[in-house]
């Protein structure tokens, strides 16, 4: 009987891969399975596709100079076999015929991202590839494409600040021209136990829908005029207009008080001017509002034309657009970039590049040159398939409950220090607590060590943010990137006031987690507000 059962558990977890019904979801119609497999069953189908690639077969005589052929064993374990990588020197999407195991996997990673996608909120979504790079370079490939769609003449960025270097470095890199657009401050959406939200603290930075529009009519004039100290703001003359924006180049998921940018209405100015749309998703697919976003922005972008399913390429006589041609035209470009690593919870290394329109994503990854590392598609094929859509659910549950839960804690701790958790309904991961009740001596440097001693005491990712208005009343100079120097960087606006300690729940955080990290704020908060004063008598 005890033998019965073995063969009986070693048919059903063979059944379990090679039924009809299994085989057709994931090879045909490549969608994230509702239920999980276990680790096992994923790892037995791992080795069973590594088989298929030429390094891998019985008595195979490669003589060529890439044969995936790896040295070590260890290496190659931890690789499952699959040496080969994926896509083809034309187009990291293509198959390779020496690794049809390998090119499978990649297919159905692909698939299952665009499911994933899909179901989280963008049910729009035509297309979208994995590529082994983090967020900042795809970001970089994507302007890439946009730039050869849009012609000679367009070289600068329109981009809605965000203090992320990579973001900064992604657009100079490309040899293209930012153009930063400063935030303005809001109260917000939620304006529940207030009339209108009179009564309730503007502390969120928004998007400045007037200043981008300024920016579109000549944005050579307006960066000489708002960021006269860049070392490109007076380049020689090349016309303006919308004819030299590359795209607007916007973010959804930021540090507070910043929030989300305005897609939607960024798109209707998108539409008007005919500049294409590009938006930095980093960690917003585990937010389901920053995926409505996402998908309500392309149906403004879809809505205003007669063909909303493959846009056309833009000439440069058609990017001057009058109200009276909106209809006439195709959508303009669009697309939006994720990270894996921080919506998967996979290590560091690949991101999504994902878009409304199967052509202008074909054109990104045909960009991409050479073969690309299959590391990441090995790991998401692993986690997709181990999570299943039920499991992907479960995990943004929790997620959410963890936020409620680390914002009424920083309330609380906030409230027995004199603190106050800053007002920023807009922004569904991050949160932020403003400083100003702290003693710190009249120096900055008071406070960041406040962060510091978090740190020491394991609690990563919070971090303590110094105002520009601190930082210019001790003679500080601006971080500059990229020839663009900002005023209070990390606090995402050249105005700011107000010291503040970042804390995000993000996917994969544990209740526990946050229980243990609101008892050592509450205890380091203690402790600071009674050193401070003391040193401040010694001296």
């Amino acid at each position: 009987s005890f033998a019965k059962g073995i063969r009986k558990n070693a048919r059903h977890r063979k059944q379990n891969f090679m039924r009809p019904s299994i085989c057709c979801r994931f090879t045909l119609k490549g969608r994230l399975p509702e239920y999980g497999f276990s680790e096992e069953e994923v790892e037995s189908l791992l080795h069973r596709l590594a088989l298929m690639d030429s390094n891998n077969w019985t008595h195979s005589a490669g003589v060529g100079e890439r044969e995936g052929r790896i040295l070590l064993n260890l290496v190659k374990r931890r690789h499952f076999g699959l040496a080969h990588g994926v896509g083809r020197s034309g187009d990291i999407t293509a198959v390779q015929p020496k690794a049809p195991g390998s090119s499978l996997i990649n297919r159905l990673v692909n698939a299952m991202l665009l499911d994933w996608l899909r179901r989280s909120g963008a049910p729009s979504t035509s297309a979208c590839f994995l590529v082994p790079m983090a967020t900042g370079m795809a970001l970089m490939l994507c302007l890439l494409a946009l730039k050869r769609r849009r012609g000679p003449e367009a070289k600068y960025v329109i981009w809605p600040r965000i203090d992320q270097k990579s973001c900064i470095k992604c657009m100079v890199t490309t040899g293209l021209i930012p153009v930063p657009i400063e935030p303005i401050r809001s109260v917000g959406s939620d304006t529940k136990g207030s009339k209108k939200g009179c009564d309730l603290p503007a502390d969120q930075l928004v998007t400045n829908l007037a200043a981008i529009e300024e920016a579109i009519q000549d944005p050579q004039a307006y960066l000489a005029s708002n960021f006269p100290g860049a070392s490109y703001s007076t380049p020689a003359p090349i016309g303006g207009g919308p004819n030299t924006i590359v795209c607007i180049f916007t973010t959804t998921s930021c540090f507070s008080p910043r929030v989300p940018d305005r897609l939607t209405a960024v798109s209707r100015l998108c539409v008007r001017y005919g500049i294409p749309h590009l938006v930095n998703n980093a960690y917003g697919v585990q937010s389901k509002r920053c995926m409505r976003m996402i998908e309500s922005s392309w149906k403004v972008l879809s809505s205003n034309s007669t063909s909303s399913t493959e846009p056309s390429l833009y000439s440069v006589e058609s990017n001057g657009i009058d109200d009276h041609r909106i209809g006439q035209l195709s959508p303009p470009d669009f697309l939006y970039v994720q990270s894996t690593d921080k919506n998967l919870m996979v290590p560091v290394g690949g991101a999504i590049i994902a878009g409304f329109s199967n052509e202008i994503v074909k054109q990104v990854a045909e960009s991409y040159p050479g073969r690309a590392s299959g590391t990441p598609a090995i790991d998401i094929f692993a986690t997709l398939l181990c999570l299943g859509w039920r499991g992907w659910q479960d995990l943004i549950d929790k997620r959410e409950a963890c936020y409620r839960r680390l914002a009424d804690g920083l309330t609380a701790v906030g409230s027995r220090h004199g603190l106050r958790l800053m007002h920023t309904p807009d922004n569904p991961i991050s949160l932020a607590v403003g400083l100003g009740g702290l003693p710190s001596n009249g120096r900055s440097d008071t406070l960041t060590k406040l962060g510091a001693r978090l740190f020491t005491q394991g609690c990563s990712g919070v971090r303590v943010v110094i105002p520009a208005e601190v930082e210019a009343a001790e003679g500080r100079a601006p971080t500059c990137v990229g020839g663009i120097c900002l005023p209070g960087f990390n606090s995402h606006s050249a105005s700011s006031t107000e010291a503040y300690l970042n804390a995000a729940a993000a996917i994969g955080q544990t209740p526990e987690e946050i229980d243990l990290f609101l008892g050592r704020l509450d205890k380091i908060l203690s402790e600071f507000t009674r050193r401070i004063p003391q040193e401040d008598n010694k001296n």
